[in-house]
């Protein structure tokens, strides 16, 4: 057992709680090789906990994630010995109105051997979002910690260091108006320099950013609405600006007549394969497109100006229909001609009634090369939200067993994805907090949660909900008791609050409602309308 101080919750009688450690197995090192394989729960008797974020580091791991109580929320900071054992676990911030670090492109590793992390809260008095951005060392100890707000509500999704030792940040501006892209850069202190702001033809989101080196620009992904084929409907959106955000071109992708995924762009070529091979630029792009309703996972690669030079598109992998790549893809570097960027992600399934993963990778041209099923319990949902290469030539992954309780999850797999569970090495590490009053668990906010309850005809329900941004819409749908829908609405998913006004001739009674996503129910339940 293990006891780590120094970390606390700040209730109204400042009381510190201790963290107790009790490893109930240890990681085992593969018999044939050097190279070692684990597959650590963490669960907690007070709290849930996540796991979005890890950082490989010399003789370890970071693990970034969030927990709740039942009075408070926070983003923690935890390093892993090379075998997955936990050395030490702190907070980074707390507050009720603090914003959840989604996924592994919320924190980057810096050229000086730092981390930078960025996340939302919400302002104190009008609740809009205001972006974080916080640095800090591989002890956890904080660097520096700047906030950027105005009258609008700013939400990061992906966060780079850019070659001036500065950082970028883009994301999603807006409030009471359509929903914009937003590119933010600061130094390396993170002084603000300048920001701008993108839409098409209506709200759009971005989700992924990368500099472009060879001029020192950016390439940003997302989703936006597009008018273009006469129908109206969400599109993948690219944008290449340059090193000051002025746009140089746009170009939308996906199926005209359906809603598509948000584009994660990344650049293929290297800043010595174009100065000094000659190597034409060339991005990969990710995301998933709707065909009559048929989800695709969509690849292409594209030219220096956006023109497809191929493009792929997968409706069943391992059997299953996939999603989009939910990892920011990681692409291959090697000497060897038929390994040279292959790429690989994870991406979403449902095998039956649970979402669970797989890690997929396909070569260099878009092809299919293997996947594998990953999990940390098959009776649950799972999502996994980082992948990032270890120096062993393996890689290591964070995500989370959504379900209640809620446990977070870091996995280590070699090269061809092979993981440890059927030679026994998974174990389990328990975060107990002893605290006078004690906390009981917090039952997690389901996918979607809707209120009041009953509610008056003609009256406004609010909408909250958790569901992933990176697909731009869901439907909320009314049924009555004989099962025929009466009443449905479109909403935008990056939107975490929605208000949805019935109709005023509805007629008083128990209904269903059902939130479709992606062309599968994600939540629903009953609801009285008097």
């Amino acid at each position: 057992m293990f006891v780590i101080s120094g970390f606390s919750f700040h209730s109204n009688t400042m009381k510190k709680i201790m963290l107790f450690l009790i490893f109930i197995t240890s990681a085992l090192a593969a018999q044939t090789s050097n190279f070692t394989y684990f597959n650590k729960v963490f669960e907690a008797d007070t709290m849930n906990l996540l796991s979005q974020v890890v950082k490989p580091i010399n003789d370890g791991y970071l693990v970034i994630g969030g927990y709740i109580t039942v009075n408070k929320k926070a983003i923690y900071i935890m390093k892993l010995s090379l075998m997955g054992d936990v050395i030490w676990f702190k907070h980074l911030d707390e507050g009720n109105n603090l914003g959840v670090v989604e996924d592994g492109k919320f924190a980057i590793a810096t050229s000086d051997h730092k981390f930078v992390l960025t996340y939302a809260k919400g302002q104190p008095i009008n609740g809009f979002g205001e972006m974080h951005l916080m640095k800090f060392d591989e002890v956890g100890e904080i660097l520096w910690h700047k906030v950027y707000s105005d009258s609008s509500s700013k939400y990061a999704k992906q966060v780079i260091e850019t070659t001036d030792g500065g950082v970028a940040l883009v994301g999603i501006q807006g409030e009471n108006s359509p929903a914009r892209y937003y590119l933010l850069k600061t130094d390396g202190a993170g002084n603000f320099e300048w920001d701008k702001s993108y839409i098409l033809d209506g709200s759009s989101a971005a989700f992924s950013i990368q500099e472009t080196p060879w001029d020192g620009g950016f390439i940003i992904g997302g989703y936006a609405y597009n008018t273009a084929s006469g129908t109206g409907n969400y599109d993948a959106w690219v944008i290449k600006t340059n090193y000051l955000g002025d746009t140089l071109w746009t170009r939308t992708y996906g199926d005209p007549l359906g809603n598509d995924c948000a584009a994660l762009v990344i650049p293929l070529t290297t800043l010595q394969e174009y100065f000094f091979e000659g190597k034409p630029i060339e991005y990969l792009l990710t995301g998933c497109k709707f065909i009559s309703d048929i989800r695709y996972m969509y690849l292409a690669k594209l030219d220096e100006f956006g023109n497809i030079i191929w493009e792929k598109q997968y409706n069943s992998i391992g059997g299953y229909n996939p999603s989009a790549i939910q990892t920011y893809p990681i692409i291959i570097r090697s000497d060897n001609v038929t390994e040279d960027r292959n790429f690989l992600g994870v991406a979403l399934y449902k095998p039956a009634y649970y979402q669970q993963n797989r890690i997929v990778k396909f070569y260099f041209n878009g092809n299919f090369a293997w996947s594998k099923p990953i999990t940390c319990d098959v009776e649950a949902d799972v999502y996994v939200k980082d992948m990032q290469p270890t120096p062993d030539g393996g890689y290591v992954l964070a995500g989370y067993r959504y379900d209640a309780p809620q446990k977070g999850w870091i996995l280590k797999v070699d090269a061809e994805g092979n993981f440890c569970s059927p030679v026994g090495c998974d174990s389990t590490v328990v975060v107990s907090a002893a605290e006078a009053a004690g906390l009981p668990n917090k039952t997690p906010m389901s996918l979607v949660q809707i209120n009041p309850n009953p509610v008056r005809a003609g009256g406004a329900l609010t909408l909250s909900h958790r569901l992933p941004a990176e697909f731009p819409v869901a439907q909320f749908t009314l049924y009555n008791q004989s099962g025929k829908a009466v009443w449905q609405q479109e909403f935008n998913t990056w939107d975490r609050t929605k208000f949805l006004q019935l109709p005023l001739g509805l007629p008083a009674g128990l209904y269903l409602w059902q939130v479709s996503y992606m062309g599968e129910a994600a939540a629903s339940g009953k609801l009285v309308v008097e």
